[in-house]
């Protein structure tokens, strides 16, 4: 029996079908204006250790996308040091999820490491990782997909 809808119909039909609205990440990351988190914490929490003091936040290093910073009470000196990312499971130096999910977003649309500089800047984030560990990044990636997962 022939369709009643025209070629290009069935095509839009079969293109909004395949588009399925993806689940949401169950441990999103997001873009935060550290100068505005830190007004906001330092008016808001105070220090656990002395009740008294406010907090603020010192940045201790950074390695591409991740930054490590530190919570600094304004009045006793007690500290809290984290990372805003998470790192990976691997060996020696652990890499971080928010490197290694730039450099699998950029290769997935044909950028590599000088396009990631460049979106950094306009995005007014820091620079990517160094050119060696994006290329530790990617070969760790390749490797995945050719085992059939990705980390």
């Amino acid at each position: 029996m022939p369709s009643t809808f025209s070629a290009s119909q069935r095509k839009i039909e079969a293109a909004h079908a395949k588009q399925q609205p993806e689940t949401p990440p169950t441990n999103p990351s997001y873009l935060i204006n550290l100068k505005q988190l830190q007004g906001a914490i330092f008016q808001a929490a105070v220090c656990r250790e002395c009740k008294n003091g406010s907090l603020y936040f010192n940045e201790l290093k950074r390695e591409g996308w991740a930054v490590h910073l530190q919570l600094s009470c304004t009045v006793c000196d007690s500290t809290m040091p984290f990372w805003t990312s998470p790192e990976i499971d691997g060996k020696g130096r652990q890499p971080k999820e928010i490197n290694r999910a730039l450099v699998l977003g950029m290769r997935s649309i044909g950028a590599g490491h000088s396009d990631a500089s460049n979106l950094s800047g306009f995005l007014s984030l820091p620079p990517p990782v160094n050119q060696s560990s994006w290329a530790a990044h990617t070969r760790l990636l390749a490797d995945n997909v050719s085992n059939n997962h990705l980390t």
